[in-house]
């Protein structure tokens, strides 16, 4: 497993469009969520809900009972005298999917906020005024506690958003829905956005570990310790002309003066390197007897004309050669036990 910077952002630059998509469709999702809310919000806006709010003083010894008298509200016992007074004065039924009663303590006094909720302001104003009447009446039966009404129900029109929350507004204000920056960062809708960036992230770094691609030198040198000996550019001829001046100070100390330029595997830009080292040699009537061989991977032939050359050097096509195949070749050079010079690492 070889891994570099370098490594890291050539699969970044080899996967950004990926990531854009990726991030583009999240980023989608959030818009289509955030469109789906305001409808459901311009839904709720359209329906006739009003909030009947009242204040009461029960004498519960600082102690706050407001989930006991929620509950008490929601009683068989005080159910029953609801629906009684709501059909006795032509209404429907209480509506569990479209009522509401609930009680809060207003600060740490013992003053009890009754919040009743329904369709209708007529319904709603009769509720709240019932609910209340019959909580400081229940209090004092049922628990003992004496209890008066300070402030009589205020009725007021709310809105249910679509994400749970309320919104209240006078009885003569328009209930307004509108899309915020807000509306987009909730934390569902940055999660989402930011589980696409991560996803695209896992993706290039799972790339990354499984690349064995050969990028730069120092992921040479983690395969083999054979020394790197220079860097050819395709088609620069003054990367040639430094390479055919090397290759003539090589060959005065071989044996017999040949050396074979190899690569790994078969068409990974090893002729045309060949044939401009040839020219750049022919031009300074050099006698270097130069020769090429591919497939040291796979071919026997490439590995004996190797043996039988007084230096090799292995060329290594960075962003192609894979690690694997680099330290495989190394491998076989040292097995037919080749003159291993160094290595040249062609960069396109």
């Amino acid at each position: 497993m070889l891994i570099s910077t370098r490594k890291i952002w050539c699969n970044i630059k080899k996967y950004w469009l990926l990531g854009a998509v990726v991030i583009a469709a999240c980023a989608a999702m959030v818009v289509l969520m955030t469109v789906r809310e305001y409808r459901a919000d311009l839904a709720a806006a359209s329906l006739e809900t009003y909030q009947g709010e009242a204040l009461v003083y029960i004498d519960s010894a600082d102690e706050d009972y407001s989930d006991a008298y929620t509950a008490l509200l929601y009683s068989e016992r005080i159910r029953t005298q609801v629906n009684d007074a709501l059909l006795a004065n032509g209404f429907e039924k209480f509506n569990k999917k479209l009522d509401t009663a609930n009680v809060d303590m207003k600060g740490t006094s013992m003053c009890y906020r009754v919040i009743v909720r329904s369709i209708g302001l007529e319904r709603t104003q009769f509720l709240a005024g019932t609910y209340t009447e019959l909580l400081v009446k229940e209090a004092k039966d049922i628990m003992g506690l004496k209890g008066k009404i300070i402030d009589e129900p205020v009725m007021t029109t709310y809105l249910t958003k679509s994400n749970g929350g309320v919104e209240i507004f006078e009885l003569d204000e328009p209930k307004k829905v509108a899309v915020s920056l807000g509306s987009f960062l909730s934390w569902k809708k940055i999660m989402i956005m930011g589980a696409g960036f991560f996803l695209w992230c896992a993706f290039v770094m799972v790339k990354v570990f499984y690349d064995t691609t050969l990028r730069s030198r120092e992921e040479i040198d983690q395969v083999s310790v054979v020394p790197f000996f220079c860097e050819v550019k395709k088609g620069k001829q003054d990367s040639y002309e430094l390479l055919a001046a090397l290759l003539d100070g090589v060959s005065g100390r071989t044996e017999n003066g040949r050396i074979l330029l190899a690569a790994p595997k078969a068409g990974r830009g090893l002729a045309d390197v060949f044939e401009g080292i040839k020219k750049a040699l022919a031009d300074r009537h050099s006698r270097v007897e130069l020769s090429m061989a591919e497939g040291l991977v796979d071919s026997a032939e490439a590995l004996d004309r190797a043996k039988e050359a007084g230096a090799v050097f292995l060329f290594v096509m960075l962003d192609q050669d894979s690690a694997e195949d680099t330290h495989q070749a190394f491998a076989n050079l040292s097995v037919v036990g080749a003159g291993m010079y160094g290595y040249i690492a062609g960069v396109r």
